[in-house]
């Protein structure tokens, strides 16, 4: 799976995973556990999805990132910067301290709306 990972410029999910690797080969279950186990290894990051779902991508080792999702046809981008600045400087105003975030951006790809 990792190297699957490795080889795609792109999020994947674990059933997209579990087809690559070959289903007669691993059941998904495993699919599954693995990506939880490589996720808690700090070796993939995990990029919740709206509805639930989850995709999958080696954790950046350059920085930070997040993604833009077509919600018609799925294509996804990556975003190259991560400035929140603002928002993590209003949570410690508040007197959060350890701060993370999740964060995909969802809209209409040129193709959708324009197609």
């Amino acid at each position: 799976m990792i190297r699957i990972l490795a080889l795609s410029n792109v999020p994947l999910s674990a059933d997209t995973l579990h087809q690559k690797v070959g289903t007669e080969k691993v059941d998904r279950v495993t699919v599954y556990r693995s990506l939880d186990a490589f996720e808690l290894a700090g070796v993939v990051q995990r990029h919740p999805l709206e509805k639930g779902r989850s995709l999958y991508a080696l954790a950046a080792t350059d920085h930070h990132h997040h993604h833009l999702v077509c919600r018609k046809c799925g294509k996804i981008e990556r975003l190259s910067s991560c400035d929140t600045t603002a928002i993590e400087a209003a949570a410690k105003k508040r007197g959060f301290t350890q701060l993370t975030h999740v964060l995909e951006i969802y809209g209409l790809c040129p193709t959708c709306t324009h197609g």
